[in-house]
């Protein structure tokens, strides 16, 4: 037998079998390490627009006299409310980087809507919970479409 057909050929084939296997394992960890933080990224939106929410029914019971805010609770809320909106300007701005276009794009919707003021308060409340309301519904669809099995990690694989 030649030496080219006892060694060359299986190390060759060793080699070639490493190399293949070890670029699959680098694609495998660079899309689930980027679904990862898609998913990261949709849940923080999805805080702070529930939060969002939250808030603005609270102020919204509290302008109805159904639910009364205390006077030493309101400037917690208006601080929670102003760091809950500047990261969903964050976000919009960052735009489709990490989301979907879609998605950045409801964000800049809703980013817009709450610069609205009206002079209205009890008005405002209401436009700007419905415009909440309606990134939330928009981002839960984009979320499930860009963290769906097609565009996790192992969708690739599979």
């Amino acid at each position: 037998m030649s030496p080219l057909k006892d060694w060359v050929l299986p190390l060759l084939a060793a080699v070639i079998v490493s190399f293949i296997t070890a670029r699959l394992s680098l694609r495998q960890f660079r899309s689930q390490r980027w679904w990862e933080r898609q998913a990261e990224a949709y849940s923080s939106i999805m805080e702070k627009l529930t939060l969002l929410q939250y808030l603005l029914g609270l102020w919204y019971d509290d302008a109805l006299d159904v639910g009364r805010i205390p006077e030493a609770g309101r400037d917690e809320l208006n601080r929670r409310f102003a760091e809950a909106r500047e990261g969903i300007i964050r976000a919009a701005a960052a735009g489709s980087y990490i989301i979907s276009a879609t998605a950045a794009d409801a964000l800049a919707r809703l980013a817009k809507a709450l610069e609205k003021q009206q002079g209205d308060w009890f008005r405002e409340i209401g436009e700007h919970f419905a415009a909440v309301k309606e990134a939330i519904a928009r981002i839960r669809e984009c979320a499930k479409k860009d963290l769906g099995k097609d565009h996790h990690f192992l969708g690739e694989l599979i």
